[in-house]
């Protein structure tokens, strides 16, 4: 790639192509009588000036102007005239060098390709001119990673005159690189490339116009066969992106974490966003995706985030713009900070098994937590109790049912966030008799039945203390044994019983409980 120096001028350095100057390394053979010297585009791309020269002995006659589009073998084209003038009739350019000029005002939209042809007594073209190209500045690229613009152009073309494979010397070495009226820089002519190529890096956006101008090789200051691209607009924006926070992140029930995003910035859908998440703040994060945001509040569900109940994790968001691939700039524009979900644990105390331990934990920390409580069979969360913001928590069952189900909820900056939920199973409370008299005058107290919390359905099955069973019930919520084996009372003394019960709900485990009852007469 040609290096440039970037510089600017506080005037413009286009010199006048109109002011007189002798003819400096002129291409023309001594038996030339006609030769274009430029072609020039006009700057709203709707002419194309043509300068010609033409031998100081030649003063009748016409000269016929050929014009074609590229694209083709230059063979297989037919070359029509588009023009033709009197001698006598020429526009002076330059009269102190025999320069002519005709403006061809066919819009300009690629590089068309001109020559001249003389034709001194009205018979044909006695001579023909070298085959001249228009410099052609194709759409200007930018790339919104590197700030960078791109510059292509095809080269000033000359080739062989009609008929003849006599292959000119090229007449420009370098070109000046206009840039909204000034010159940026000047680079060398590489005859070995098709298509020269130009970058320039702008850190501001705005409206540019850029223009590339063939430079004289043997007069570079005076430019007297300078020639003109078309100018092209190009308006350069760079998208700007203020702000990316993570409003919040919380665990649903069943699991998923969903990331709530803020976007502040009016040209955020043209950044591609990345989700990322780690166990420390200031560690390695794994990108989990990558996402379009469109909106300036935007929410994503992390359905892969595992070991919720281990530890909390970190999710920070990367902003990148793209190049002209659609692929993401190297470096972010943007990071978001790191905010983690509401991490939950529950153990009990070994002092006092009505008593449970809550840890919790999140960055940053919430203003309150209020501990919630999902019943067994119940799908909603309910209030339970409201433990501050200091962690552990110590929470006291002795007058709740069985726990199952439990989650923090969080409260900060007026938003809400919820912990992974913790399963808790409280064995339930079973009171089982350990001696009955069937002759008593209470009635709770002539049968051996056990008492469980409403739903819990169980069987009894009594067995003697030689270990043969001598009594077995169905399965109810109200199974008990009377005393009696096979309708005869049983004689007094210990039995063995073997109670198997069902939970009334999935969440709850079935259980069995054996022990020794005494029968008394």
């Amino acid at each position: 790639m040609l290096g440039f120096f970037l510089f600017l001028f506080s005037m413009t350095l286009i010199p006048d192509v109109n002011q007189e100057s002798t003819l400096t390394g002129s291409k023309l053979a001594s038996n030339d009588m006609i030769e274009i010297i430029q072609l020039s585009v006009s700057e709203d791309n709707n002419s194309v000036d043509i300068i010609f020269r033409l031998d100081g002995d030649v003063d009748s006659g016409i000269v016929l102007f050929h014009r074609r589009e590229p694209g083709a073998d230059p063979g297989s084209y037919i070359w029509p005239e588009f023009q033709d003038v009197d001698i006598g009739d020429l526009e002076v350019y330059d009269a102190s060098v025999n320069w002519f000029i005709l403006t061809d005002n066919n819009p300009f939209q690629f590089p068309y390709l001109y020559y001249l042809a003389l034709d001194k007594d009205g018979e044909g073209a006695d001579q023909y001119t070298y085959i001249h190209g228009t410099i052609f500045l194709q759409d200007i690229s930018y790339d919104l990673c590197t700030r960078e613009l791109t510059l292509i152009w095809d080269h000033y073309i000359v080739d062989p005159k009609p008929g003849s494979s006599d292959q000119p010397e090229a007449f420009f070495t370098h070109y000046q690189i206009i840039h909204n009226g000034q010159e940026l820089d000047v680079v060398e002519y590489d005859e070995n490339v098709e298509q020269q190529e130009y970058k320039i890096k702008l850190d501001d956006p705005g409206n540019n116009e850029f223009r590339i101008r063939a430079i004289d090789s043997h007069d570079p200051d005076l430019a007297q066969r300078n020639s003109f691209s078309n100018a092209v607009e190009q308006t350069v924006y760079w998208p700007e992106l203020d702000e990316v926070v993570i409003e919040n992140v919380s665990v649903t029930p069943g699991g998923d974490v969903e990331v709530s995003i803020g976007v502040v910035g009016v040209d955020f859908p043209e950044y591609l966003f990345f989700i990322e998440r780690s166990r420390q703040k200031e560690g390695d994060y794994q990108e989990i995706a990558e996402i379009t945001i469109d909106s300036t509040l935007y929410t994503f569900t992390d359905e892969q985030a595992d070991g919720l109940d281990q530890d909390i994790w970190y999710y920070r968001v990367r902003a990148h713009l793209s190049d002209a691939g659609g692929h993401p700039c190297d470096e972010p524009a943007v990071v978001s900070g790191p905010v983690s979900t509401l991490w939950l644990s529950a153990s009990s105390s070994e002092d006092d098994p009505s008593e449970i331990y809550f840890e919790f934990r999140r960055d940053p920390a919430a203003n309150s937590y209020t501990l919630m409580q999902r019943l067994p069979g119940d799908t909603d969360f309910e209030d339970a109790a409201v433990t501050g913001p200091i962690s552990p928590y110590r929470h006291d069952i002795n007058d709740e049912l069985v726990l199952f189900g439990v989650r923090l909820r969080g409260v900060h900056m007026g938003m809400e966030y919820y912990s992974n939920t913790v399963e808790l199973y409280i064995e339930p409370e079973i009171k089982i008799p350990n001696a009955f008299r069937p002759g008593s005058e209470l009635s709770e107290n002539r049968v051996f039945k056990p008492f469980f919390p409403d739903g819990f359905e169980y069987s009894i099955r009594i067995y003697n203390r030689n270990g043969l069973q001598v009594y077995s019930s169905g399965s109810s919520d109200a199974e008990q044994w009377d005393g009696n084996i096979n309708g005869v009372p049983a004689p007094e003394g210990t039995y063995l019983y073997h109670i198997i019960y069902t939970a009334p709900f999935h969440d709850i485990p079935d259980g069995e409980k054996k022990g020794t009852v005494y029968l008394v007469r």
